[in-house]
């Protein structure tokens, strides 16, 4: 089956089983930003595609990379004409999320 990109809903989905497993820190801070995932351009070499922007703090953002089914991690300085250019894979939310708030 050819590559589909993740749908609103399987994403929406997702990030319940990732935010149960969340220590309560950080799903607090989670639900307090009280953002809605949203699409955002990225730039992957072949064009324009987007993803899903999940979380932010401050300069860091969370994405889901649905191409390789991760959460990352990306930074503003990486945010270019409004497109994501550049990210570091994190794995989980939890491991994004610590990236993007502790660091």
């Amino acid at each position: 089956m050819p590559w589909q990109p993740i749908t609103e809903e399987n994403l929406l989905t997702l990030l319940a089983e990732e935010l149960a497993q969340l220590p309560a820190d950080l799903r607090e801070q989670y639900e307090s930003a009280d953002q809605p995932p949203y699409r955002v351009p990225c730039e992957r070499g072949l064009g324009t595609e987007a993803v899903f922007l999940v979380f932010r703090s401050d300069d860091r953002f969370v994405i889901y990379d649905d191409v390789e089914e991760e959460f990352a991690v990306a930074m503003a300085d990486n945010v270019r004409d409004g497109a994501v250019t550049a990210w570091v894979l994190a794995g989980s939310l939890e491991w994004a999320m610590k990236a993007a708030v502790f660091s």
